[in-house]
C-alpha cells in the first residue's frame, strides 16, 4: 500500500509537471501571436 501511494505522489507530480509545461508552452504561443500582430500593425 505504501509503494502505491509513492508512485500516486510521483504520477500527479509528473502530470503537474506537464500541466505547467503546456500552461508555459501555451503562454508563450499566445504572447508570440499578439506581437506578430502588433508589428504587422504597425507596418
Amino acid at each position: 500500500m505504501c509503494i502505491v501511494m509513492i508512485n500516486l505522489k510521483i504520477i500527479l507530480a509528473k502530470l503537474q509537471m506537464l500541466a505547467f509545461g503546456a500552461d508555459f508552452c501555451y503562454y508563450v504561443t499566445v504572447r508570440t501571436d499578439q506581437k506578430i500582430q502588433t508589428t504587422e500593425r504597425g507596418a
